[in-house]
């Protein structure tokens, strides 16, 4: 028969691995796994231990703070997790402060040392809450935090690709501008990327009007009807044969971008670096799309000198698009001016240069000329 302590080891270590199991499920992956470990660390067992010394916990049996904390912290906690998930970019800065927040209010309280050292004999008796309760509990939390992104944003990222792995291909769905503006284009234009089968019956029910109409020219229905919600998504034949032509020759546009894009890079470092000027950074496991390149200056005023100097010459160079939370669609999810400063500087200090397909060596030469001379 298996002695008392032997079972119990057995047990805890069965309930450990039933929580890496479960967690990198819900997680998606190992290393999402290990971001919402560095989580609960950063944020949730600061806050459990600051619950922990409320007066009407403290009166609890030291066994049943440890279960009370941890539902109250996620009570307090999990629904502004799932506000996250559905507005993807409201104030994402909260997290960052509330970890702060909470990390400094605890060592200024000293409530993480005070309380592990006051519950230390609990948290040794009661292995069953510290190895199975509170880390199930907190896996909860990641329902609505950090479960796997459903969708992946392709606007600039076609051809690119990450580790070997292309854009477009993390989330289960993938969504592609096909806008006049982008390397492969048709005016207007767009496609839905769908990487987990599950989701494409639905998807054409959408995409035709919210009817099985595909279903039927398929002979798996021997009618069709109105079945979801939908809308008119196809685009024009026109248009479809447009963009079809450049999908056929994407090896041929790339490389004339990937030319365009050299002849900057070899043309403009030891000017950038004189005038304190960053240039494009491509880190070497990505391969990019060659979509833009820019140049990021040190203040809004050098960057709108530059842009004047280059229009004075008839070079047309433009800024980036202005931060969603500045916009007026992100007032209306409470995003501010303010709260996201790193995308709000580099906004005012980045310049496009003229960069399409078509792009003459010649005309490339003088915009890097005119550029050149800038301050000289």
């Amino acid at each position: 028969m298996i002695g008392c302590p032997t079972m119990k080891k057995t047990i805890i270590a069965a309930a450990v691995l039933l929580d890496a199991v479960v967690l990198v499920h819900l997680a998606g992956s190992v290393v999402a796994a290990l971001v919402f470990v560095v989580f609960v660390a950063a944020f949730l067992l600061p806050a459990c231990a600051l619950v922990l010394r409320l007066p009407h916990l403290r009166a609890m049996p030291p066994d049943l703070r440890l279960t009370a904390a941890s539902v109250l912290v996620l009570v307090l906690v999990v629904p502004w997790f799932f506000v996250r998930k559905l507005f993807p970019f409201a104030p994402a800065f909260a997290d960052v402060v509330a970890c702060v927040i909470l990390i400094g209010a605890a060592a200024k309280f000293g409530a993480v040392s005070a309380t592990i050292e006051e519950l230390g004999p609990a948290l040794s008796r009661s292995r069953f809450v510290v190895s199975i309760v509170l880390p199930l509990l907190f896996a909860l939390a990641w329902l609505g935090y950090g479960v796997p992104a459903g969708k992946d944003v392709l606007f600039h990222g076609l051809f690119g690709t990450y580790r070997g792995k292309l854009l477009g291909t993390f989330g289960c769905m993938a969504t592609q501008s096909f806008h006049e503006t982008k390397n492969i284009n048709c005016g207007e234009g767009g496609a839905l990327v769908i990487n987990d089968p599950s989701l494409v019956e639905r998807a054409e029910i959408i995409r035709e009007k919210g009817t099985n109409r595909s279903r039927f020219f398929r002979g798996q229905v021997d009618k069709y009807t109105w079945v979801d919600i939908g809308s008119s998504y196809l685009p024009s034949d026109m248009l479809a044969a447009y963009l079809a032509g450049q999908l056929e020759k994407a090896e041929v546009i790339q490389a004339k971008r990937r030319r365009v894009w050299e002849r900057y890079a070899a043309a403009l470092p030891e000017w950038a670096k004189s005038h304190g000027v960053r240039m494009p950074v491509v880190p070497d496991h990505c391969e990019q799309p060659y979509h833009m390149f820019y140049l990021l200056f040190q203040c809004l005023d050098d960057r709108q000198e530059a842009m004047a100097w280059l229009r004075q010459h008839d070079i047309h160079a433009v800024f980036h698009y202005l931060p969603l939370n500045a916009s007026m669609m992100g007032a209306r999810f409470d995003a501010r001016e303010g709260d996201c400063p790193v995308a709000e500087e580099v906004s005012d200090r980045l310049l496009r240069l003229p960069f399409y397909n078509g792009l003459q060596e010649h005309d490339q030469d003088r915009v890097i000329e005119t550029l050149l001379s800038w301050r000289r």
